[in-house]
């Protein structure tokens, strides 16, 4: 399918002295095949008076190399517009140290649209970072040097959670996406880098850490089918010792090891035949099942208390 008259083209070009032309053509050799692309490259030979008279012409099959562009361009342009409610969205060549396409819809993202390059861009979203403790977070995960050093980890997405200054000098909580790509083309890492406004979920967690700190040691979800829990929030009333063993937001830890370091380290003595047979998964789910809720009282003991309590 020679559209646009590309072969044409090149034999103009020949004629008037090129020393080679390639064309890249898509084909489909027979009405139910699937199309492919085949790379034309016709080299020129001249007579003594540097006239052409011949051209030979050798073709390759790039389908597969096309195809992976065109997945790239796709992926680079589903990262630019999948979220609706992002503050901005930016393309950006690390290799090349140059931006690409953007948007912003905050007026202190606009500073960072025209940048002509990443190091600017990221100059730039410092300068509306008001504290000195999140701008050395942010040093930490978007350079070129570290995106690109990432990237070579198999690390092709990262984020961050950092304060920024908005319209009105407001300051609010926003988190940055970066997914990175290398384009088949060039071999250039390229990414997509966007933030979001979570100001009022980081409200919530604060008002959630309010409440838990003076209610509960801990807050968990346990996975009953698979034998896992998962610690959503340890309080400050937490022994040190596990609140370093539990600090892994969003890890899963083996539920049946848990009760065995608890019964160890944390219910008395007294008390641990009881927290064996009734803190079961299958007590719990049972209860669960029955009534909606479950609970039960032990004396714990940690090593580092210097006296027994109760908990629930």
């Amino acid at each position: 399918d020679d559209k646009g008259g590309v072969l044409d083209q090149r034999a103009s070009r020949i004629e008037a002295g090129a020393p080679s032309v390639t064309a890249d053509i898509w084909m489909q050799w027979t009405p139910n095949s699937e199309p492919v692309c085949e790379r034309v490259v016709y080299s020129v030979v001249k007579d003594q008076q540097g006239v052409p008279v011949t051209a030979y012409g050798v073709s390759i099959d790039v389908t597969a190399q096309k195809l992976e562009q065109t997945k790239f361009q796709r992926s680079m342009q589903a990262l630019l517009t999948a979220n609706p409610e992002a503050l901005g969205a930016f393309q950006l060549n690390l290799t090349k140290n140059n931006c690409g396409e953007g948007r912003s819809t905050m007026a202190a993202g606009v500073t960072a649209l025209p940048s002509d390059t990443v190091d600017e861009f990221f100059a730039n979203m410092m300068a509306i970072i008001p504290s000195a403790d999140d701008r050395r977070a942010f040093c930490k995960v978007f350079t070129r040097e570290k995106l690109l050093k990432a990237f070579a980890e198999d690390k092709s997405s990262l984020q961050l959670e950092f304060r920024r200054r908005g319209k009105g000098g407001r300051t609010f909580w926003g988190r940055t996406y970066i997914s990175m790509l290398r384009n088949p083309d060039t071999q250039d890492v390229e990414a997509v880098i966007y933030s979001i406004d979570v100001s009022r979920a980081r409200r919530e967690q604060e008002i959630f850490r309010i409440i838990t700190d003076q209610e509960y040691d801990f807050v968990a979800l346990l996975h009953a089918d698979k034998g896992k829990i998962e610690f959503v929030h340890l309080s400050a009333k937490t022994p040190a010792k596990y609140r370093e063993f539990f600090r892994t937001q969003g890890e899963l830890y083996d539920f049946a090891e848990i009760r065995s370091l608890a019964t160890s380290t944390w219910i008395d003595a007294d008390d641990r035949e009881k927290y064996l047979r009734n803190g079961s998964i299958e007590s719990i789910r049972r209860e669960l099942d029955n009534n909606g809720r479950y609970e039960f009282t032990l004396q714990e003991h940690f090593e580092d208390a210097p006296e027994n309590t109760m908990c629930r």
